[in-house]
């Protein structure tokens, strides 16, 4: 774990950084309406080898689905030229201190401060670092899973005084460049999956899988699919994150989206008709990452997600094409049984002064061993 902390004579906080000695145009927008007016210059930073949900049409649907945070971004670019960097943000208020999370906060598992180039992060850094100082309230910066090694999180935690680099979730991948399928996985993922489908014969139970790309059949297939969502988290840990409003609105309205985009894919597994297990993936360049996977409780006993990761996989190295199959944020059992590597991820973290910071992980502590 990496820390950095600078010590200030004024108050315990670091002078701020002159942002007028870069050679760049620095401004701080506010609000969805003058976001959108600079929404070329994010797609020309969004390239395509930003993963999906760090895309301008993923962060704009974001925007639109969640009304209780206030979106504001960080914009620099040459005088009167081109765009270097921007730092698209959400902020709330909550007991008295203002949250300032990026853009797609919680339903985002990949996070990017978006820069032309590395060479612009101590520039971006720089005027993030200095919006953020000048700020009167209290407030706690939190952005997450961020690529290792980022440039920008190193220059804001060198110039925060009161910040913290963790590493993040992290994400498991199968890499299928080499035409990987089912029977070249690991003994042990392959021996469940053998048992698996041994226990539904043995039950004589009716299995169909189904892949659809359509965003009418897409569309059509939600609702189901959000009731085994839904189902599956109530049953591990009695809440899910559906039972968000806008967590919701989102869910919905980024799936047909990128259904629009044909960028979706949805595999459903059925067992005697009824819905059992399915799969939501993004296809994205040659990356198929899988965004929503569950299984309904009931069905747990016979292993379904095996079945489906499988047939996908299969299906995957049948088209030819694609190089990862990319189980997106966490590292969970079931996804490190057949992963080739993980992704690693930091996390930035950073409080307006020393008293926030403790209280913070202070009240973190005792919320832990309340829950022991």
């Amino acid at each position: 774990m990496q820390r950095t902390r600078r010590r200030s004579t004024l108050a315990g906080r670091a002078p701020a950084p002159h942002v007028a000695e870069e050679p760049v145009q620095v401004s701080v927008l506010r609000g969805a309406a003058e976001i959108e007016a600079v929404a070329s210059d994010i797609e020309q930073l969004a390239t395509a080898a930003v993963p999906v949900t760090a895309q301008w049409w993923w962060l704009r649907t974001w925007m639109a689905c969640h009304g209780s945070w206030r979106p504001w971004a960080v914009l620099a670019r040459e005088p009167h030229g081109e765009a270097t960097g921007v730092a698209l943000l959400a902020e709330r208020r909550r007991l008295g201190v203002d949250e300032v999370v990026a853009l797609g906060y919680g339903q985002s598992d990949y996070q990017r401060l978006l820069l032309r180039g590395p060479e612009d992060a101590q520039t971006l850094g720089r005027a993030l670092a200095t919006v953020l100082a000048a700020r009167r309230r209290p407030w706690r910066l939190y952005l997450n899973e961020l690529p290792v090694n980022d440039p920008t999180a190193r220059v804001l935690a060198t110039m925060l005084p009161h910040s913290v680099v963790e590493p993040g979730a992290g994400a498991a991948v199968i890499d299928i460049g080499s035409g990987l399928t089912s029977a070249m996985l690991r003994p042990n993922a392959r021996k469940r999956v053998r048992r698996a489908r041994n226990h539904l014969a043995r039950d004589n139970r009716l299995v169909a899988v189904e892949r659809m790309r359509g965003a009418a059949d897409i569309a059509g297939i939600l609702p189901a699919i959000e009731m085994v969502h839904v189902s599956r988290d109530h049953a591990l840990r009695g809440t899910s994150d559906l039972d968000d409003p806008e967590h919701r609105a989102f869910w919905y309205a980024v799936i047909a989206e990128a259904a629009r985009r044909n960028a979706a894919e949805v595999t459903t597994l059925t067992v005697d008709g009824r819905l059992g297990a399915h799969l939501v993936a993004f296809r994205d360049g040659s990356s198929y990452r899988v965004w929503d996977c569950r299984l309904l409780p009931e069905f747990e006993e016979y292993g379904l997600g095996h079945i489906i990761r499988d047939e996908v996989l299969d299906a995957l190295a049948s088209e030819g094409g694609w190089t990862e199959f990319d189980w997106m944020r966490g590292v969970e059992e079931y996804k490190l049984r057949t992963a080739t590597r993980v992704v690693d991820a930091c996390t930035v973290r950073a409080w307006s002064s020393g008293w926030l910071a403790v209280t913070e992980r202070w009240a973190k502590a005792a919320r832990r061993r309340w829950r022991r």
